[in-house]
């Protein structure tokens, strides 16, 4: 009976989105460009949302649209999962955002895959190292190796061997506007 009891317990606490440990379910509705999107969630509510731990090409810098259209295919009109949801410095949302295989469109598909992960093995993404607070080290670890990888298979934008971050494309692009 005891058993019972945990299991209604555990399947309301699912239910009701504890368990996701602060996780917020929703629909992608926009995909500005390759790290930064828009959800609506059960209520409404439009979260905009640049992913944790990655810097994509801006759209008018070469891979750029690509990188968007790559995010596009991975998360639009689907459903997701937004965890670890915090400010940045400016004042943005980032999270990490879990989705499910993309080649499973049942609902009921779990959603265990990083975007910002599948962003970098794609190579339509930098791994920002600096901004190590934004995640654990395990995650570090991982979107490091990601990245890694992708540059050693010449994936998306490591087929240029003079890809610019997109830190370092919008200073010279400030710098331009300022001469």
């Amino acid at each position: 009976m005891m058993w019972v009891r945990v299991i209604t317990v555990l399947s309301l606490l699912l239910r009701s989105g504890w368990i996701l440990a602060g996780g917020i379910e929703g629909t992608v509705i926009e995909v500005s460009d390759g790290d930064t999107l828009t959800l609506v969630d059960s209520e409404k509510r439009r979260h905009k949302i640049r992913l944790v731990g990655i810097d994509a090409p801006e759209i008018k810098q070469e891979f750029g649209p690509e990188s968007k259209q790559h995010l596009s295919e991975l998360v639009l009109n689907r459903a997701v999962v937004m965890v670890d949801k915090k400010l940045d410095r400016n004042g943005r949302d980032i999270a990490k955002l879990m989705v499910s295989d993309p080649n499973c469109n049942h609902p009921a598909c779990t959603k265990n895959h990083d975007v910002g992960r599948m962003q970098l093995m794609a190579g339509m993404a930098w791994w920002v190292r600096a901004r190590p607070h934004e995640q654990s080290d395990s995650e570090r670890g991982y979107y490091e190796f990601d990245e890694f990888e992708a540059r050693a298979k010449l994936k998306g934008l490591w087929q240029d061997n003079h890809a610019v971050p997109p830190w370092e494309w919008r200073k010279r692009k400030v710098k331009s506007w300022n001469s």
